[in-house]
């Protein structure tokens, strides 16, 4: 079977809610197959399967497998996916350090090319209140993200302040 052939297989098999049969491709050479059965496991909570997958080389496959992870909130697991090289993984990778908290290691990913994450560890800097780091971010920082960080600093101040008058 050819590499379109077995694509189309995938997105057949998955169109038709055959995901026994699609999830025994799960170690297909074809990262597209590959692809279908992460869907299809992410879709039918298959958690503990699709997890196997956190390495895979395709990045359509790590993006499945980082945002079950986050909404499993197995943040340690998703903690080990911060160097993933494709952006989208990242981001959940910076939105679950966001949510758990883990400003430290959220911190380290300050210089992220994707803005989406640099989003998160801005919001980070005004949460635990560091505000050198914070302003040496601002400082550098692209239009949107910085005016998002800036905004949320300005409603952090006032819901402190003047929160019960709100």
């Amino acid at each position: 079977m050819d590499f379109v052939d077995k694509r189309e297989l995938a997105e057949d098999l998955y169109d038709k809610g055959e995901y026994d049969t699609l999830k025994t491709m799960i170690n297909d050479s074809n990262e597209y197959v590959r692809a279908w059965v992460a869907r299809s496991l992410y879709n039918n909570e298959d958690y503990d399967t699709l997890k196997t997958m956190i390495n895979d080389s395709y990045k359509d496959v790590r993006y499945w497998v980082a945002e079950d992870i986050y909404n499993n909130k197995d943040f340690g697991t998703l903690k080990t996916m911060i160097n993933d090289s494709y952006e989208d993984v990242r981001y959940w990778v910076a939105k679950g350090l966001y949510e758990n908290k883990d400003y430290d290691t959220l911190k380290t990913m300050i210089n992220d090319s994707d803005y989406s994450v640099r989003y998160f560890v801005g919001h980070g800097l005004v949460d635990t209140g560091d505000w050198h780091t914070l302003q040496e971010f601002l400082n550098k920082e692209e239009s949107w993200v910085k005016n998002s960080v800036e905004q949320y600093t300005v409603d952090k101040i006032i819901k402190k302040h003047f929160g019960s008058l709100i």
